[in-house]
């Protein structure tokens, strides 16, 4: 009997080890993701910033390319 005990002990003992690394790799899995996501997050604010600066910039080219064809024409729009 205290064979047959010690034997199922073992075996608790390697799936308690199994499971315990199985729920490490999850928890380093899921920093990854949140890691990769922060990052995605940033990156699309960056992104954000960029589109408003670029709009930003064509609007002033197109407001002087007017003011360019006005002096062209002789002052007349």
């Amino acid at each position: 009997m205290d064979r047959d005990m010690k034997k199922v002990l073992e075996a608790l003992a390697e799936q308690d080890k199994k499971i315990t690394e199985l729920s490490n790799r999850i928890l380093q899995s899921t920093d990854l993701t949140i890691n990769a996501l922060d990052g995605q997050q940033k990156l699309n604010k960056s992104q954000s910033d960029v589109n408003h600066t670029l709009k930003d910039g064509i609007q002033d080219l197109f407001n002087m390319l007017q003011l360019l064809v006005k002096n062209l024409k002789g002052g007349k729009a």
